[in-house]
């Protein structure tokens, strides 16, 4: 490119620049191309010796405010390389590996025409490596969980309602580690603090016996495992058992073999309606 050429380029990026347009350029200083300084004009750099020209576009790991994560790459084509007219604003590639809805290019068979079509892939289809494919949704953030984490049943958390109801659950806090019984007793709502909720996984209850607190009058019971066996009414309770008649005869259990042999306990006519169907197994959770 001769001199002129050169100063016409400068005269394209100043008025560009005016246009409010700007175009990235580049001035060849010690026989490499280097990033002139904001003060620099291109008219200045052609009359005082310096080459210029408009700096070559190549996608790097930032396009669009898109910044590739550590260990991700681009998907690509490599007879169709990535050019700038295919990632305006705020388009980014989809990465390789990535599932969900992307814009894919195809090129006419007879027209030759290229154009972006909508395009979806699942959990089965990931993004390949040899195709473009592109969008407009921002990168997913890194899981802060580990594989192993995953494979142990937690499930990452980003605040909401309680997504367990009624389950024992383990918590993992921002800051903390806590364990509970009921899913009911933590916040799970995003209040920007240490006590916030990141990942959980519900874990199997731990029973314990009943005791005489749970046997209101009206009590009865069931052995559990023979349903032929009709209702037998609890006559008394203490700290060691309950007393129940059957065959007109007044047997005992501990609260022990109650909860290990199966039984069930009945309360629904010491709520005031009697429902046969509301057995429950004669244990409870941990506190």
């Amino acid at each position: 490119m001769n001199k002129i050429e050169q100063l016409e380029l400068a005269i394209k990026i100043i008025k560009a620049k005016e246009a409010g347009t700007p175009i990235k350029w580049e001035r060849k200083k010690h026989g490499d191309w280097t990033q002139p300084t904001e003060t620099c004009s291109p008219a200045w750099a052609v009359t005082n010796g310096f080459e210029i020209r408009i700096k070559p576009w190549k996608l790097g790991r930032e396009i669009n405010g898109h910044v590739l994560p550590d260990g991700k790459e681009w998907s690509a084509s490599a007879d169709d390389p990535w050019t700038e007219e295919d990632l305006p604003p705020p388009w980014r590639p989809a990465m390789v590996g990535e599932v969900g809805p992307f814009e894919s290019q195809w090129k006419g068979v007879v027209s030759g025409a290229i154009s972006w079509r909508t395009a979806s892939l699942d959990e089965n289809a990931p993004v390949p490596a040899g195709r473009k494919y592109r969008t407009t949704r921002p990168i997913p953030k890194p899981s802060i969980l580990t594989d192993e984490q995953k494979a142990a049943g937690w499930i990452e958390w980003h605040g909401g309602e309680n997504p367990i109801p009624g389950k024992q659950c383990e918590v993992l806090l921002k800051r903390a580690y806590a364990r509970t019984t009921r899913s009911e007793n933590w916040s799970w709502t995003h209040h920007g603090n240490y006590a916030d909720i990141i990942a959980y996984r519900v874990v199997q209850p731990e029973y314990v016996d009943l005791g005489p607190e749970d046997f209101p009058p009206g009590s009865v019971l069931n052995s559990g495992a023979d349903t032929s066996v009709p209702w037998m009414m609890v006559t008394n309770i203490d700290s060691n058992g309950v007393c129940f008649g059957w065959n007109e005869g007044i047997h005992s259990k501990s609260y022990s073999a109650l909860h290990y042999e199966g039984w069930k306990a009945n309360r629904s006519l010491a709520a005031g309606k009697w429902n046969p169907n509301a057995g429950e197994p004669c244990r409870k959770e941990k506190v």
